[in-house]
């Protein structure tokens, strides 16, 4: 599935050093859903519903600044940047 991505987004800063380091290849396709806030995303698995809860809000506030990246026009004098 990495191979054909353009973009990779993972919770943590260890989610994206365990991925890079396996596939040394998706480096510079591969970010944190809360790099644009400065957000790590817990895993919640296995630690209840509030667990659950915080991360989903978490997840819910990071994906809007993405989408206004990914729509953001592109220049044809610039490469694009995420």
């Amino acid at each position: 599935m990495l191979r054909g991505a353009e973009l990779v987004l993972v919770m943590t800063r260890d989610q994206k050093a365990r991925v890079e380091e396996q596939y040394p290849w998706v480096c510079g396709r591969i970010f944190r859903l809360g790099q644009w806030d400065g957000l790590e995303i817990d895993d919640p698995f296995q630690r209840g519903l509030e667990a659950f809860q915080r991360s989903l809000a978490l997840i819910e506030n990071c994906v809007p600044a993405w989408a206004v990246r990914l729509r953001a026009p592109v220049n044809s004098s610039e490469t694009r940047h995420v």
